[in-house]
């Protein structure tokens, strides 16, 4: 009977101690994990990027992805309906497929403690927009807490899109989005940056035209006084210097009998500051971004 006993427990022993290896064959069968892991720069071990991770995950490393996360239109603000978000999303694809940038458009009501300009470069940047090597593209960002807008740029529009530019871009869009016509707003302002880099390359090259130009003009014009000066100093007669500033003074030839100092009067001049206006923002100045990219901005209020 004792023997009966232990045999019969020491066979539910191994089932039991079997368990765990039926358990973790069954379990691993056609598991993928969707982590692989690296040791991080703190010792820590983190989790390799995948198609799961948001672009925070990414400015939390100052790393861009090799792709793009988010669609050309991120409305966070809810500020379109769903037929204007898609037909928005329509129209920014269509022009961003046409002239090989990423025209995007984001909306958010609070941007938190960033300001909006590197909250606009940094959605860029780590939502992996931009064409190219050069990563070219666009960005319109609307915030509705404090009524903020912010254009960044990248790649070769920042280059295309300087002070004059972006004004023309609050001409066409900033109305629109003062009046809370978001729909109108975005639409325009896909539009006017299409006609924008239409017509870069024709500016650039008329600017670059005129810029040689004056380079010749000015390298001719220092030539030639050069020259003018060379000539009269060879036909001037020499002159001897004078050792004692007596010399230069004639006898008689000045008697000066009363002096006086007068006080006849005195200019002021005056220019007028004006206050600058709500609605416009900062010229298109090149900036690093948190991720090291090169940026142009502008924004301000609407």
């Amino acid at each position: 009977m004792k023997k009966i006993i232990a045999i019969c427990f020491t066979v539910i022993l191994a089932v039991f101690s079997a368990l765990p290896v039926f358990a973790l064959t069954d379990a691993d069968e056609g598991f993928t994990s969707p982590f692989s892991y690296a040791e991080g720069y703190d010792g820590y071990i983190q989790p390799a990027p995948s198609d799961s991770y948001d672009w925070t995950y990414y400015r939390s490393l100052r790393q861009i992805p090799s792709k793009t996360l988010s669609p050309l239109l991120v409305d966070n603000g809810n500020l379109l309906t769903s037929s204007e978000q898609a037909h928005v999303l329509s129209v920014l694809s269509e022009k961003s497929e046409e002239l090989n940038v990423s025209i995007a458009v984001l909306t958010q009501y609070s941007l938190g403690q960033y300001s909006p300009e590197v909250y606009a470069d940094d959605f860029y940047d780590y939502n992996g927009y931009g064409k190219g090597e050069n990563r070219d593209g666009i960005l319109l960002l609307v915030s509705m807490e404090y009524r903020d807008y912010h254009i960044t740029t990248c790649g070769s529009c920042v280059d295309l899109f300087g002070e004059a530019e972006f004004e023309e871009l609050d001409d066409a869009f900033l109305s629109y989005l003062g009046d809370g016509d978001y729909c109108e707003a975005f639409e325009a302002f896909a539009s006017e940056v299409e006609t924008i880099i239409l017509n870069g390359g024709a500016v650039k090259a008329h600017k670059n035209a005129l810029k040689v130009f004056l380079i010749c003009l000015v390298v001719c014009s220092a030539v030639s006084t050069v020259i003018v000066i060379l000539i009269s100093k060879s036909s001037s007669k020499p002159v001897r210097y004078a050792s004692n500033a007596a010399d230069y003074h004639v006898p008689g030839g000045l008697n000066l009998t009363n002096t006086r100092d007068i006080f006849l009067y005195k200019n002021v001049t005056k220019h007028y500051n004006p206050p600058s206006d709500s609605s416009s923002g900062g010229s298109g100045h090149s900036h690093t971004s948190s991720s090291g990219s090169s940026h142009g901005g502008h924004g301000g209020k609407f």
